[in-house]
């Protein structure tokens, strides 16, 4: 099975995918693919992804080995790997990174006869990307903390600014992150650069620290349990 018929298969079977192949230099990798047809190596960014490909290989036979990344790190790793990706497919993530590697001439194209059903300004017009859900973005509450602690419940983003809340607020590196550089930039989007800078040089006062993964962990793919 060719890997252009395993994208189809998994485009059409799931309905909800922004997935592409992986490549810096498509006139040499063209049909390329480290899939040998009966398993599929995938980076995620896409939470319920066992469900999703669990139903891939039942319909198909596929089976799919995947790895948990954020967007902006699959961006780093796949610059990084000097056309020798570690996977077949990039499943999920900010729409933002997706740009930024079609631009660095990172990715191959692919377009499903599935993506009629969404607009275009969701998906690349040549087919580097296919959008698959808007996303809102926000921030939880430990409720537990904040009654320990007396603090008032931050209700909105200007909420999380309060003194009282120094050390207590916690956000993924936005350089790592597709849906914090999503935050950052919808907010900047809405607000103005002036307002928005302002807003996230206070916020920075509160942020305990910013999470995210070790870069220089072993990569080990999962393997989808069928059971």
């Amino acid at each position: 099975m060719k890997f252009k018929k395993l994208m189809t298969s998994l485009l059409v079977g799931t309905l909800a995918i922004g997935v592409v192949g992986c490549s810096n230099n498509k006139s040499e990798n063209k049909g390329n693919s480290m899939t040998d047809g009966k398993t599929l190596k995938v980076v995620s960014a896409y939470g319920g992804q066992e469900e999703i490909f669990k139903k891939f290989t039942k319909d198909t036979g596929v089976k799919v080995e995947f790895i948990d990344m954020s967007s902006g790190e699959v961006l780093s790793r796949i610059k990084a790997e000097n056309g020798k990706p570690i996977a077949d497919l990039w499943f999920g993530g900010g729409a933002d990174s997706f740009i930024a590697a079609k631009e660095a001439d990172l990715l191959q194209p692919y377009i499903s006869k599935e993506s009629k059903n969404i607009p275009k300004e969701y998906k690349d017009k040549e087919g580097y990307w296919t959008g698959v859900s808007l996303v809102t973005v926000g921030f939880m509450v430990n409720n537990e903390i904040i009654k320990e602690k007396g603090l008032d419940i931050p209700r909105n983003w200007d909420d999380l600014t309060n003194e009282k809340l120094k050390s207590e607020v916690m956000i993924a590196d936005p350089s790592i992150s597709g849906t914090n550089y999503a935050m950052v930039s919808g907010l900047i989007q809405t607000w103005g650069e002036y307002k928005a800078w302002k807003y996230f040089e206070n916020l920075n006062r509160n942020i305990s620290f910013f999470a995210k993964e070790d870069q220089n962990q072993q990569i080990k793919f999962k393997l989808v349990n069928l059971g």
